[in-house]
């Protein structure tokens, strides 16, 4: 049995670990606080900005996108944007007696403004803001097997290219708005797939529709109301003639102009690959 000395050591012993005990629950304490604190400052920070983004909805019978502020933070009215659409094709080159593609080129088909059947505001100016109704044609279900891919294409006995088109639209968003309570106008200008969304410069946009521009008569066509063809597949056709006659003047499509619109399709490249979540 310990004596009433030992008895009084073990209870010194004991108490002299309560102050840092409570120390320690005070310092997570303290930590949880400021993670809170940290967290709503950044919640309140992101509040106070627009987020604006682009879902398209294309697996659906009435196929659509839709403009969508991410934030809480009200505009003063709802935004009226303008778009650039465009269809991505993308053209592998193949080195003689290789087996897969050495880089690849994108290309981009516009779609005319005209091919939207309606558009409907909200009137909100957070969560969906607008949404823009398309023709039948442009359903698609993003998978690889939605993918539309071409034979070889034989250029010369040194080289040969694939054409791949994906079933999707590359949409290029111009939003104009200001924030309630100030008198100042905002342009964000942002670049959307259904795989992301890129917040791009003015000047990079500028490239992008100077691009447009120099082919307009690629502009792609839909197919008639009583057809089986998708829009993908009207644009698929359309870029694997003009690889096959890529010796003739159609070399702009390629991006081949003398400052390639400052590889404003190179930039593009890797947004535009797709990943299929029906495979692994």
């Amino acid at each position: 049995m310990p004596d009433e000395e030992e008895k009084k050591v073990s209870r010194r012993k004991v108490l002299s670990w309560v102050p840092l005990g409570a120390s320690v629950v005070s310092l997570a304490i303290s930590g949880l606080s400021l993670g809170i604190s940290y967290k709503n400052e950044k919640r309140q920070s992101y509040d106070a900005t627009t987020n604006f983004n682009v879902i398209q909805n294309l697996w659906a019978k009435e196929p659509s996108f839709s403009l969508y502020n991410e934030s809480t933070k009200k505009l003063d009215q709802p935004p009226s944007p303008t778009y650039l659409m465009a269809i991505p094709s993308k053209v592998y080159w193949l080195a003689e007696g290789a087996d897969s593609a050495d880089f690849s080129t994108l290309v981009l088909l516009p779609i005319s403004y005209d091919v939207i059947l309606e558009q409907v505001k909200t009137g909100e100016t957070v969560g969906v803001v607008e949404e823009s109704r398309l023709p039948a044609s442009f359903f698609a279900k993003l998978g690889a097997r939605d993918i539309a891919s071409s034979d070889e294409i034989e250029l010369d006995d040194d080289l040969r290219l694939m054409v791949e088109t994906l079933p999707f639209v590359l949409i290029v968003a111009t939003i104009e708005y200001s924030l309630v309570g100030s008198d100042e106008t905002i342009a964000d200008q942002i670049i959307t797939t259904p795989l992301g969304r890129y917040q791009w410069a003015e000047d990079r946009v500028t490239k992008l529709k100077e691009y447009f521009r120099d082919n307009a008569k690629f502009e792609v066509p839909l197919p008639d109301t009583d057809s089986d063809q998708s829009v993908y597949d009207v644009a698929h056709e359309i870029v694997v003639q003009e690889a096959k006659n890529l010796r003739n003047k159609n070399a702009s499509l390629f991006g081949g102009v003398k400052d390639g619109y400052d590889n404003i399709l190179k930039e593009l490249n890797p947004i535009v690959t797709p990943r299929d979540p029906l495979e692994l």
